[in-house]
Order: C-alpha cells, then structure tokens, then sequence
C-alpha cells in the first residue's frame, strides 16, 4: 500500500528545545491536565449537598458528568484538532486553561440545572482541546529518540493525575469545612459545594500566567509533503469492514474500558458518602489516592506482561484485554457486596485495574495492524467512540440509581449494571480477536 504523505525526515536534534526546557515544558503539560481533572470531577465530591441544593436527581448528575463534556467533545473533535495543526498551540491552550477555569467558578453561581449544565458544557469546551494541544506540543519539544520516552512518562502522570485529582478536590473540602480557606467579602456566606467550584477554579488562571510567560511555541517538526490525494473516507471505511471482526473488538474495546472507568470514578466517591456516611473531604482523599496508587501499578504491569506474552506469540497479547475487562467485571460486581468500608474503597479503585491494561495497550495494538496512512483515522474514530460511551455511562448509572434500585446499596448496584453490559459485549468481541491479531502481525 503506498502512503499518501511522505514525512521529510527530521535529523537535526538542534532544531528542538533545549532537554532540561523540554522536561520543564511536560511538567507545565503535567500540572494543566491535573487542574482540568480536578474542575472536571470535583462535582463527583459534592453531589449530596449540591442535590439538597438545587433538587437535582441522580439522574441529571450523571448529565453533568457525563453528556455535559462528551456531546461537544466529540462534535467538536476533528474541528478542534485541524485548529492545533494550523494554530499557535501554546496560546490556544492558554485561552482553553481560561475558558475552562472561568466555567468551573461561575459553576459556583448557579441557580438552577440549567445553570449549572451550561457552565458545565462551558468547561468541557475549555478542556476539549487539551489533550491534542499537548500531544502535539510534546512531538515538537521532543526529538524521535527521545519522544516514546516523554510519551510513556507524560502517559503515567496523565492516568495518575485523573485518580490524584479527586484526593486534591477532597483536600479542597476538608480546608473549606475546616475554615482553613474561606472565600472573601460577600462571598464567605457561600455553601460549601460553591466555595468548592470557585475555589478549584482560580488556580488555572493563575498557571495560564505562568505559561504565557515561561513557555515558546516550539518549531513544527516531521511536516509532511503530500505526494498523492490520501486515501477516501470510503477507502478506509471499506478496509476496517474487511477487519471488523479485529477492528471492532479493538475499537470498541477501548471505548467500554474508558466509559466504565468513567462511571467508576463518577459515583464511588459518591457510593463512599452516601452508603458509607463518610466525609466528602475523606471520601476524595482516599478514593483519590487508592486509584492513584492502581493507575501506577497498572499501567507498568500491562507493559511487563505485554512484552512478555509478546515472546510467545504476538496472539498472546491480546489475550490481556479480555482478562483485563473480565478482571474489571469480578471486581464490579463484588462491590455491591461489601459491608466494610475500606475494602469497598480498596475494591473500588481496584475496579479500574484492569481497565487501565486496556486503554494502554489499545493504541500500542492499533498501530500495528493499522497501515500508516489510516493510523490516525482509526485512532481518531477510537476517540470518538469513547467519548460517547463515557459521556453515557454516569448517566445511565444515575438512571439506575433513581428509576431501579432502592435501598442502601442502590448506587453501587447502580455501577454493576451499567458495566456488567458493557464488559461483557466487550469481552464476547474480544475473545475471538487473539487468532485474527496474530494471523495480522505474525509473518506466515
């Protein structure tokens, strides 16, 4: 197959920023995505007060979670990722830290779902172009040698910063219950659950300074020369219906992995207060950091192990993403079974370990049986799905918690039946998948 773009090689290790200014760039890229994640899921703290509050159901919080990000971020995606490839990134991501942190304290200020829904929409339009701003920030600080190396570690920091994100919105509420931070003038009388979005929300300005000021767009490297007319949205359509049977366990794989994973972290925090009368404030500190704490260990296991079945078999491989969802599975489901609080938590966090091998090892999986000129198409569509799925799955959770379930256990029961579904479509699609992955990758 030829390639539709041709990528003028790109030798000169000059041309890049400096190593020590590179690192110090992926610590800025480091610290925007632990604030989006903390505006993002801070909701997930102060769901009981904020229901008293404004007569919210679970239902409509799980919108908030859910929907209120994900229906933009995936109309918007493509849109979005043409504007970074003909942008100047650094600014773009400033504007988006302002967009996005400005939504999160008027989040502070609302009055009605309504309110609150839009400003929750303004914030997943803020934070809907940040992690293609800083993938291809990080290709440009970075030479080829070095750029697997910086992707691995900005990968890890990612999945910990989305668990330690809600141990810091726990913090947030503990000072705020505690009077250590009070909010000034008329503003001190606010609940707590308002005090909370305001309080989160200023620290992103504050770095969109501290970006504008220390970190240069970097040049643009392996530009592409096109030498032909790429390949039609028909041609690679047609080309993964000849592969479903190993693009679609893949595909969609990923996006189960991620929407589950969303539900989890939406409403365990939740699950912690409401059926285990703990604090918000001990709720997010320790849910925080148990999933922290399963996101490191995880993502490393999923790349020993990877690399070991790989000796065997490149077929071995992909045995991991059913074990993995059927891992998630187990675990989901004895959840609603416990009576004990720290187990529940430890279990909780524990739900997302074997997901966390999925969303790992799905791109590594993509790119080799994709062909170069379809890599990011496919990936992209990957993303797509994704969004979608997690923009539902708190949804559906808070559905089954209003409309099905009774009881103490209600909202955990309330996250077992949205994964059970969901995990086991992806593992009846992903057990076939092992002798089709190796009849791809393995030469005959």
């Amino acid at each position: 197959m030829t390639s539709a773009t041709e990528a003028q090689p790109d030798m000169d290790a000059s041309s890049y920023a400096r190593p020590a200014y590179a690192w110090y760039a992926l610590g800025l890229f480091v610290l925007t995505i632990l604030l989006a994640f903390i505006d993002k899921q801070i909701i997930s703290l102060i769901v009981e007060p904020l229901q008293a509050s404004l007569s919210i159901s679970d239902t409509r919080i799980g919108v908030l979670q859910g929907l209120a990000f994900s229906l933009f971020a995936a109309i918007a995606a493509l849109p979005l990722g043409r504007l970074v490839d003909r942008t100047h990134r650094v600014r773009m991501l400033i504007i988006c830290m302002l967009i996005w942190s400005t939504m999160t304290i008027l989040c502070g200020f609302a009055q009605s779902f309504a309110q609150l829904f839009a400003f929750r929409v303004g914030v997943g339009i803020g934070e809907a172009a940040i992690m293609p701003l800083i993938y291809s920030l990080l290709a440009d600080f970075f030479p080829r040698g070095k750029r697997a190396t910086a992707m691995l570690v900005f990968y890890l920091t990612v999945v910990v910063c989305a668990s330690l994100s809600v141990s810091l919105g726990g913090l947030a509420l503990g000072a705020l219950a505690s009077g250590s931070i009070t909010l000034p003038g008329p503003l001190a009388d606010f609940d707590d659950w308002r005090a909370a979005f305001i309080i989160v929300g200023i620290p992103g300005p504050i770095a969109a300074v501290l970006i504008g000021l220390t970190l240069r767009e970097p040049e643009r490297h392996d530009l592409a020369s096109v030498n032909g007319q790429g390949l039609t949205v028909r041609q690679v359509a047609d080309y993964l219906a000849q592969r479903k049977g190993l693009f679609l366990p893949l595909v969609f794989g990923s996006a189960a992995a991620l929407s589950v994973g969303n539900a989890i972290n939406s409403w365990h925090p939740t699950i912690m207060i409401r059926e285990f009368d703990w604090l918000a404030s001990t709720a997010g500190i320790r849910y925080g950091l148990a999933a922290a704490i399963c996101a490191g260990v995880a993502v490393p296991f999923a790349i020993v192990m990877e690399k070991r079945l790989r000796k065997r078999g490149a077929g071995q491989v992909a045995t991991l993403l059913p074990a993995g969802a059927a891992l998630s599975l187990l675990v989901v489901l004895v959840v609603p079974l416990l009576g004990d609080a720290n187990v529940a938590l430890s279990l909780g966090a524990g739900q997302l370990f074997g997901l966390y091998w999925i969303v790992a090892l799905t791109p590594v999986l993509i790119q080799e049986v994709a062909p170069n000129e379809m890599r990011g198409q496919i990936l992209a569509l990957s993303t797509l799905i994704s969004t979608i799925l997690q923009g539902f799955s708190p949804v559906a959770t808070g559905f089954f918690s209003d409309a099905v379930f009774d009881g103490d256990r209600a909202l955990s029961l309330s996250v077992a039946a949205t994964a059970l579904p969901i995990l086991v479509v992806a593992i009846v699609l992903y057990l076939p998948m092992r002798r089709r992955f190796a009849k791809e990758v393995e030469p005959s």
